[in-house]
């Protein structure tokens, strides 16, 4: 073969092989293609993640979280006790004292009392737009002191079929509602931007993923029938942002918080 021709064949050769060498390289690194994108997730790819860790209640929002889903999740159950032939009366329930917390959870006794109060409001300002009206802790207080118990103390109350069709026909409670504190943890995810390089743009993220995993159960008053009972997931993220450069200009890195409720 004429050396020109062996040459120019080989070269082409060469330029085939280079060509399908980096087509593949570049379907290796670019990132897989997602089923869905959450809003704090932007155009951010995790190139590492944290295991999963318990933790304190560094961040209030995914309680927040659980309990709005739980009060969204649970209202028309609870108003089918409503009798009012036009719908309009209000229906009480009774958030049973003490809200309990599982003993393996890094909670001080102050944070357990906070949030323990913290759930009590969340839940009874949200059951209150639906008309639902949850007791008061004097109410509570009163009850159960009616009922042979120290109040609203940390005793812990078992409710029998007979206490609790006392606090229906007695004292009006359609339903107790039992509130357990399973977990809460955090893990962490270290991400990078994969975006087309801007004049202004964060480069660098780290996004903690707050879970608090809280149960609930709602009993019927009147019949002790179990209405409602489920874990309630609530989420939350925190997510720091860093920028190396900013307006076209390099930067020192700066770091930008912004929380993000699973609630926005």
């Amino acid at each position: 073969m004429d050396p020109v021709n062996l040459i120019f064949n080989n070269a082409r050769k060469f330029y085939s092989c280079f060509i399908a060498s980096a087509l593949i390289l570049a379907a290796c690194l670019l990132p897989a293609p997602a089923l869905a994108c959450s809003s704090s997730d932007y155009n951010y790819q995790t190139f590492f993640e944290t295991e999963r860790v318990d933790c304190d209640v560094a961040n209030y929002n995914p309680i927040s979280d659980s309990a709005v889903k739980f009060v969204n999740l649970s209202v028309n159950t609870v108003l089918a006790g409503n009798k009012s032939p036009d719908g309009s009366g209000e229906v009480k329930v009774m958030i049973k004292k003490p809200v309990f917390f599982e003993p393996s959870l890094k909670f001080s006794a102050d944070t357990i009392n906070k949030t323990a109060d913290s759930l009590e409001t969340e839940i009874s300002g949200n059951y209150k737009t639906y008309n639902v009206r949850a007791c008061g802790s004097s109410e509570v207080e009163s009850v159960y002191k009616s009922l042979g118990f120290a109040g609203a103390s940390d005793e812990v109350v078992i409710f029998t079929p007979e206490i609790l069709k006392r606090l229906y026909s007695e004292n009006g409670i359609y339903a107790v509602i039992d509130i357990s504190f399973y977990s809460m943890s955090v893990a962490k995810h270290y991400q990078i931007n994969i975006k087309t390089p801007v004049s202004d743009r964060r480069d660098l993220a780290r996004t903690d993923k707050f879970e608090a995993r809280i149960r609930y159960k709602i009993t019927k008053c009147e019949t002790g029938d179990i209405l409602w009972i489920d874990e309630v997931c609530g989420l939350s993220d925190d997510s720091f942002y860093y920028s190396l450069f900013e307006k076209g200009l390099m930067y020192n890195l700066k770091q930008v918080c912004i929380n993000e409720s699973a609630l926005q």
